[in-house]
């Protein structure tokens, strides 16, 4: 069975972002992985500040970057 996991920002390449970003985010939710929460937050940083997306894509890509973003800073893991 193919890992739908990234593991890293080249294998990212040609994978539109909010796919990356919520690949990241789903494994930081099954399994607790602080690297793949904050990758993902840092995605999802990006996507809010994407001129191209729309106005409550952005804003809800910035809540869960700022959620994300927390539970790294508390070091609160998901599990």
């Amino acid at each position: 069975m193919e890992s739908f996991r990234v593991t890293d920002r080249k294998r990212d390449e040609g994978k539109p972002m909010i796919a990356a970003a919520l690949d990241h985010l789903m494994h930081y939710m099954l399994t607790g992985c602080g690297h793949s929460a904050r990758h993902a937050a840092y995605l999802l940083d990006k996507l809010s500040a994407d001129s191209e997306m729309n106005k409550e894509t952005r804003s809800m890509c910035s809540h869960a970057c700022r959620h994300l973003e927390d539970h790294c800073s508390e070091g609160v893991s998901h599990g």
